[in-house]
């Protein structure tokens, strides 16, 4: 009888297409913002990114077709933070060909889309060229949320993630 194998996230192919959408935006330093990639991006989507004040307080950003063009809304009662991570894992819903609807974004989740999502929003928001740069340079994590326009805590989780927590 064959083993049942359960599919794994492609967490190095999530990060391959933030990298790759990073370079082909030609960006260099932190912070990365997304309207630094909007053109990258509508090169492969019709997309449109917008805020709201429409979305239910649980809902940090959703991802709609609306006639053949892709909406990111992202939930203006959120901080910028959340919002720039929340369009950045959306995008990553995009990039990997998740059917998505959107909803709450849960970092714990274990779902292979989320998982896979996440990972490319991290990247994408903090990438880890960049990141290792600014850990060299003997930055804290508070100065390290504040250059990449990022909370503390995804800061931190970031650096745990990537081992570089380590070398500070």
């Amino acid at each position: 009888m064959e083993e049942e194998t359960s599919p794994r996230a492609n967490i190095g192919g999530a990060r391959g297409r933030a990298r790759k959408l990073i370079k082909d935006a030609r960006v260099t330093q932190a912070p990365v913002f997304i309207n630094q990639l909007i053109s990258i991006i509508q090169k492969d989507f019709n997309l449109r990114i917008s805020r709201t004040n429409a979305l239910p307080d649980k809902c940090d950003a959703l991802t709609a077709n609306v006639s053949g063009k892709i909406t990111i809304a992202s939930n203006a009662s959120k901080s910028l933070n959340r919002q720039k991570f929340s369009v950045g894992h959306e995008i990553g819903h995009l990039y990997m060909g998740h059917v998505h609807t959107g909803g709450q974004i849960n970092l714990d989740s274990r779902e292979i889309n989320e998982v896979e999502a996440n990972a490319f929003g991290a990247e994408l928001i903090m990438p880890l060229s960049l990141l290792k740069k600014d850990v060299m340079q003997e930055r804290d994590i508070k100065e390290l949320a504040k250059l990449y326009a990022v909370s503390e805590e995804a800061m931190g989780w970031r650096l745990l993630e990537t081992g570089l927590f380590k070398k500070m």
